[in-house]
């Protein structure tokens, strides 16, 4: 069995700063990640999107100047921005992995499984830490109706090595918005079906209402209330099935992406057998981050049913409230900014 101040289960960003802060003030450290190190924002989010996005939006601003003074709207290559990406990407792992090892840091590359209050199984590995952190993040929504695995992820989306001719997005939430946008820019016809009343339900209303005019004016088809029950596979498309006001609608597209939501990724961790509380919104955790039924186990980033946003700057100030935290005991809360006054206007959800 090998034996650890601090162990951390994923290397996203919380995970990170955890695991290099503590490993500088001299508690022996270990970290595993099942995936490529860097977690969602550097690998598989942030980043690479605004990569791709640069090369959308040139092409957005040749044609909004057409007859202004530019003659020609360039194409997209996407192959090339793809290229591109993907050398930012490939170059994040290895330069992560320096640092850990510069830091004296143990690395594994395999899922973890809570054995006990404070012993992880490990790949082949039996661990017992003073500290578990879970930093694992959080993943895409399983879709649970018939063809629900046929729709692609966002991870797919940043992988694609051509641009579907028309897509399809389940879900109104940033991600959808976001990626939907890019495809429109780049050339392809888009759908978003989403099931509420309005998009980016907890955005601030003036700012969606302008994002709704420019989806809208780009040509991006916005389908509301309506609930998406299936997902059937033709020969060179999928039949998307739709139920809006008790009628059934169908929509066509080359491919599908579930950006339905993204749930904490906690839920193969064997976390009963650890004694941790949790539910759908992450691990229960208290001010210091701490969980409210293991105090071996501290919680940050998407993992943590925490009042903070699913952010990347968030991860991080909760990384570094955790490691203090283990480093010196239970000293520093969780302190998120105020939330706005009821008579502030711009901070109240947009009533249907």
């Amino acid at each position: 069995m090998k034996k650890y101040g601090v162990f951390v289960i994923g290397s996203g960003m919380a995970g990170m700063t955890i695991a290099n802060k503590c490993a500088s003030n001299v508690l022996k450290a270990g970290i595993t990640d099942e995936l490529p190190y860097g977690g969602t924002c550097a690998l598989r989010g942030c980043d690479p999107k605004k990569v791709i996005i640069g090369a959308a939006e040139v092409r957005d601003f040749a044609r909004r100047l057409k007859g202004k003074g530019i003659d020609t709207v360039p194409g997209v290559n996407w192959q090339d921005i793809m290229a591109f990406k993907q050398s930012f990407v490939d170059a994040m792992p290895p330069k992560i992995e320096k640092g850990y090892k510069h830091r004296d840091i143990d690395t594994y590359h395999t899922s973890a499984k809570f054995l006990s209050k404070n012993t992880l199984q490990v790949g082949t590995d039996t661990i017992e830490a003073d500290k578990i952190v879970i930093a694992t993040g959080a993943k895409p929504m399983v879709l649970n109706f018939e063809g629900g695995d046929l729709a692609l992820s966002s991870t797919d989306f940043l992988n694609l090595k051509d641009l579907p001719r028309s897509l399809l997005f389940i879900g109104g939430g940033y991600i959808a918005l976001e990626f939907a946008h890019i495809a429109a820019r780049s050339g392809a016809d888009v759908t978003i079906v989403h099931r509420g009343k309005r998009p980016l339900e907890n955005f601030e209303r003036d700012i969606v209402e302008h994002l709704i005019s420019a989806t809208k004016e780009l040509g991006i088809k916005l389908v509301l209330e309506t609930e998406v029950s299936k997902i059937r596979k033709g020969d060179n498309h999928f039949l998307v099935t739709g139920t809006s006001k008790g009628k059934e609608i169908t929509f066509e597209a080359e491919a599908v992406f579930n950006s339905a939501g993204r749930p904490p990724a906690i839920f193969d961790l064997d976390l009963d057998r650890a004694g941790i509380s949790f539910s759908k919104k992450g691990v229960t955790v208290n001010a210091y981050l701490q969980s409210t039924s293991n105090p071996n186990v501290y919680t940050a980033g998407d993992a943590a049913n925490s009042k903070g946003l699913p952010l990347t700057p968030v991860a991080v100030m909760e990384g570094h409230i955790v490691a203090s935290n283990i480093i010196k005991g239970n000293m520093k809360k969780v302190d998120l900014p105020p939330p706005c006054p009821p008579w502030y206007l711009p901070c109240q959800h947009w009533q249907p």
